[in-house]
């Protein structure tokens, strides 16, 4: 969902082009290349709008990353259409990291009443997603339209550590000064 500058730009010139060509072709008495009919147009100026434009989308992340439950949350950055209304923050849980990765379970509106235009944030909070990928995005409504972006990143949250203390072999309640204990255990983490 994401379509850069460059793309949108060519897509407009290509249009126009093609519109220009065709209206001085119909008024010279001959017909539009290639038998095209000229691009509709009911005043508002949207209608020579390439189709796919982006109005919304994630910033960041723009990778995937993991982290655990008990990290503190994630910023997520956004840009929306100013013009877009009722704008929520959401996540939706995946089946895998990759990229594309099916989802596999409903969305969770995370944060309401959000702010449109440029780098916007909402926060993902991975102790409130649980254990599992997620995606994050947004819904909003744009000229009537419900619409919404989500992020090509997955985020996996990984389960809280739970290390298994080894040694000392019992539980110490107390302990003197200048004394020596050894500590190990294992963090439960490959």
């Amino acid at each position: 969902m994401n379509i850069g500058f460059d793309s949108c730009w060519l897509g407009r010139f290509r249009r126009y082009a093609g519109a220009i060509l065709c209206t001085v072709l119909l008024a010279l008495g001959g017909g539009c290349p290639n038998g095209s009919e000229p691009p509709p147009d009911n005043g508002n100026g949207n209608d020579n709008e390439p189709d796919g434009v982006t109005t919304a989308e994630i910033v960041s992340p723009s990778t995937g990353f993991p982290m655990s439950a008990i990290d503190p949350p994630v910023s997520v950055r956004y840009n929306v259409d100013e013009s877009a209304t009722n704008v929520q923050g959401f996540r939706v849980p995946v089946e895998d990291g990759s990229p594309g990765s099916a989802t596999i379970g409903n969305r969770v509106v995370v944060a309401s009443d959000l702010g449109v235009g440029a780098d916007q944030f909402f926060s993902f909070d991975p102790e409130l997603a649980g254990v599992g990928f997620f995606r994050v995005g947004i819904e909003f409504t744009l000229d009537g339209e419900e619409d919404d972006a989500e992020s090509e990143a997955v985020i996996q949250v990984l389960g809280s550590p739970a290390p298994v203390f080894i040694e000392p072999p019992q539980t110490l309640t107390r302990v003197t000064q200048g004394a020596t204990v050894a500590i190990s255990f294992d963090c439960n983490d490959p």
